[in-house]
């Protein structure tokens, strides 16, 4: 049986009664992958994830970690992951030490190891504070800690920015590309469109529980962007006119009743045209910005929703 790839999912699905969560996804992840699970909350992301983690069942479909299936094998799965829920709560009156070693014990992991942990994730001066005064980014890095105690070659991390400040949300950037240079095998489940952009080399967009498109940032903007997006903003409602009934086949957006969105591939010249259209009916533009496609855009086109909604 070959255990190279940590991750194959085969026509996966998880179903509650009416509501169909996951559908009929299939996945393999190669060792070493970094693995962005991208979309709005409910897409299904941290379903999946569930369901990879042995914590839930699936309704359909097969789960191979390392070559290997739960329920058979969960003994030998377990020592190989690393899991940070979305909401990882220790006991308050515990001091970081003590937690470190708390779950060290659970692996027979050392002294040096617990230090080098604490280092990684940057509690050197915390390590004698009790949970509860610990900030909300700390508890975080706390929760990564934890996780990665034992080395584990597969990590799986569930939308564990959500809620930080952008201090913190680096800081965690910080420990994850650590971890990626020595070789962990990661997915992480994130709605932020910078997180997988900056941490993962293959990203999945989610939607209602399917996937809508994956591959590299590069090939998906390439494959599924619209062009450069230009924002224009004239001065009355008159002047959008022209610009909607010219522009009509680059999907214009109405932002309001002065302002609008349009994608186009030849940017120049399609800011040319709106001077000109503009300078013909009297009206003038107030702002105009170009903005190079991203993740949001590419999901807006497949889905018809933003990120955030």
């Amino acid at each position: 049986m070959d255990e190279s790839n940590p991750i194959v999912l085969k026509a996966l699905s998880k179903v509650y009664k009416k509501l169909t969560a996951v559908n009929d996804v299939n996945l393999t992840v190669k060792p070493g992958e970094h693995i962005a699970l991208l979309g709005p909350n409910g897409a299904g992301k941290t379903t999946l994830l569930e369901m990879i983690e042995g914590i839930q069942p699936p309704s359909k479909g097969t789960i191979r970690l390392f070559g290997h299936p739960w329920r058979t094998h969960a003994k030998k799965i377990k020592p190989l992951l690393g899991i940070a829920l979305q909401e990882t709560r220790f006991r308050e009156l515990l001091k970081v030490r003590e937690i470190m070693r708390l779950f060290a014990s659970f692996y027979g992991v050392n002294e040096q190891r617990i230090n080098h942990v604490i280092d990684l994730i940057g509690l050197q001066s915390k390590t004698k504070t009790y949970y509860k005064k610990l900030s909300g980014g700390q508890k975080q890095r706390l929760a990564l800690g934890v996780a990665i105690m034992h080395q584990p070659k597969l990590l799986l991390l569930d939308e564990p920015t959500t809620g930080l400040d952008p201090r913190a949300r680096q800081d965690i950037w910080g420990i994850i590309r650590k971890l990626k240079s020595q070789g962990t095998t990661m997915i992480l489940t994130t709605h932020y469109m910078e997180e997988a952009e900056e941490l993962c080399d293959r990203i999945i967009m989610m939607h209602k529980g399917t996937f809508l498109a994956e591959g590299k940032l590069i090939d998906m903007l390439q494959k599924y962007g619209k062009g450069t997006k230009i924002n224009v903003q004239v001065d009355k409602a008159l002047g959008l006119q022209p610009i909607l009934d010219t522009f009509r086949s680059n999907k214009t957006l109405v932002n309001d009743t002065t302002s609008c969105t349009l994608w186009s591939h030849t940017p120049a010249k399609t800011v040319e045209k709106i001077i000109t259209l503009l300078n013909q009916t009297g009206g003038s533009i107030q702002q105009l910005t170009c903005q190079p496609p991203n993740l949001n855009d590419v999901f807006l086109s497949l889905s018809g929703e933003h990120l955030d909604d």
